[in-house]
């Protein structure tokens, strides 16, 4: 009886933890990652076309707390979807860093994609703003400005982060390009 119970408890624990994790990425956005593995800058650009598609769906909910939960809790889930998708563009990039690519224009690119996706992001925090002073469904909002702060603050640790790695890069492969010039100490 008791091998039964705790057969029973490693499913039932099995299923919850099952329950809780949330891949942010459609089966085909996987097929595609798997797909660009060995290329860093197609790789990069995929996750950061994935976030901006994610930011484009909550855009078009048009966030109207009249229409009720339902569009509040989709664009919670896309939020969050946004905020994992943008942790995992950081992992890449460490990632490759840690490898030794040269991610400088991917970098680049980055930090001028995550500008944009920023100030997507202020808009739609000022959107929510207006209709919380409007004085409607301010409770049930509470969870998408949880939502909207967690994406707020992946992306500006993306952001930094990225803005480090390039810094380092420069100076890494600035001092590899002035030595190769200058040839070897004699």
């Amino acid at each position: 009886m008791k091998r039964f119970i705790c057969a029973l408890l490693l499913v039932v624990c099995a299923c919850a933890s099952a329950q809780l994790h949330h891949d942010p990425l459609t089966s085909i956005e996987v097929d595609q990652m798997r797909d660009t593995a060995q290329d860093p800058e197609r790789r990069i650009d995929l996750l950061l076309g994935f976030a901006r598609t994610r930011l484009l769906g909550v855009a078009g909910l048009h966030i109207d707390t009249k229409s009720g939960r339902p569009g509040l809790a989709k664009a919670e889930e896309l939020l969050g979807d946004f905020a994992l998708i943008i942790d995992e563009l950081d992992d890449n990039l460490d990632m490759y860093d840690t490898r030794g690519e040269d991610l400088r224009t991917s970098l680049r690119h980055v930090l001028d994609a995550e500008s944009g996706l920023q100030q997507q992001l202020k808009g739609l925090a000022d959107q929510l703003a207006q209709v919380q002073a409007q004085g409607s469904q301010g409770s049930t909002a509470v969870g998408l400005t949880a939502a909207l702060a967690d994406a707020t603050d992946s992306l500006q640790s993306s952001n930094e982060s990225a803005g480090s790695m390039l810094a380092a890069q420069e100076r890494k492969r600035g001092e590899a390009g002035s030595e190769k010039k200058s040839g070897p100490p004699q």
